[in-house]
């Protein structure tokens, strides 16, 4: 009885409403932007801030994170990474390379030993000057002449190549002084009073018996060139012989001008083929004067001092 009334009580009560517990939607993880490192030399490179800059810019312009790094590994590279900027010197980029083959990967102040598809180089040369081909054509010309019996043909305009010319021939031979008479120390310096006066400063050059001369600019179209090349004498200048000494013509070195490191890095970042960098051009060279090995010897050297490696 007891029980059956207890349980009569209990139809009148109110009964709770049944719930529907509906699970919280966990947010999907955003998916990371693709990401351009910009990897900086431990020692702190000095085209770093131009380096940064448009990379930086490249990365906003294009909606992409930007990262910067002092050291890099082909284990450390980020998963969704699109281009990598590496500066000098070289972290090994064959290794990054052959790991993010659909990386495109810009190189600044240095070059992989073997071209790669994905990996494209950059100079970081400062404007070149005529200092800068002066030097080379010392090199070019002690490399060439007989016990580096080398000169320079200059006039006043011009002095300031004189020094630069000495030191690329010493970066060749050093005291660069032959071993027969005479025994002067090349190279010989001979300065015209002018472009149009210029004979005595040419038969100081013939009485020093040098071999090859380096021409500056102005001198060029003096005459000195047809009157040296008329007793056999090589010749360096800056710019095409004419026909009447080609066959004595060992090379134009000239400057070049070029599209700074901060355009050239906007170019390869957009997938652009890079303007020409300033550097020293080497043309019009004389096969017979002059060969291929040489030539690549010369080239390895004129990246070096463009890249700050070499200071004459």
């Amino acid at each position: 009885m007891l029980a059956l009334l207890l349980s009569a009580c209990s139809f009148g009560a109110a009964q709770p409403t049944p719930t529907v517990e509906i699970p919280t939607p966990v947010p999907a993880s955003a998916t990371p932007l693709p990401g351009i490192v910009l990897l900086v030399s431990p020692d702190g490179d000095p085209q770093t801030g131009e380096a940064a800059a448009a990379a930086s810019g490249y990365a906003a312009a294009n909606g992409l994170q930007f990262e910067q790094r002092n050291t890099l590994t082909a284990g450390e590279l980020p998963p969704m990474l699109q281009v990598l900027v590496l500066l000098s010197a070289d972290p090994g980029v064959q290794e990054l390379a052959a790991a993010a083959p659909q990386v495109r990967i810009v190189t600044v102040g240095f070059a992989p030993a073997e071209p790669l598809p994905n990996v494209t180089s950059l100079s970081v040369s400062a404007a070149a000057g005529s200092q800068d081909a002066a030097f080379i054509a010392g090199y070019m010309a002690a490399m060439t002449a007989n016990d580096w019996r080398t000169g320079i043909l200059y006039s006043p305009a011009s002095a300031d190549l004189v020094e630069p010319y000495r030191s690329g021939a010493s970066y060749f031979c050093g005291a660069c002084v032959p071993l027969g008479p005479p025994n002067s120390r090349y190279p010989i310096a001979a300065q015209a009073a002018s472009p149009g006066d210029w004979q005595a400063a040419v038969d100081q050059l013939m009485i020093e018996f040098v071999r090859v001369v380096y021409l500056t600019p102005e001198m060029e179209a003096s005459g000195a060139a047809q009157y040296l090349a008329g007793y056999g004498l090589v010749l360096i200048g800056s710019t095409a012989p004419s026909a009447d000494v080609a066959q004595q013509w060992l090379a134009s070195v000239s400057a070049q001008a070029g599209e700074s490191l901060q355009s050239q890095l906007q170019q390869a970042l957009a997938g652009q083929a890079p303007s020409a960098a300033s550097g020293v051009v080497v043309e019009h060279t004389h096969p017979s004067l002059f060969s291929q090995a040489r030539l690549e010897n010369v080239q390895l050297v004129i990246q070096d001092l463009l890249s700050g490696l070499l200071v004459p």
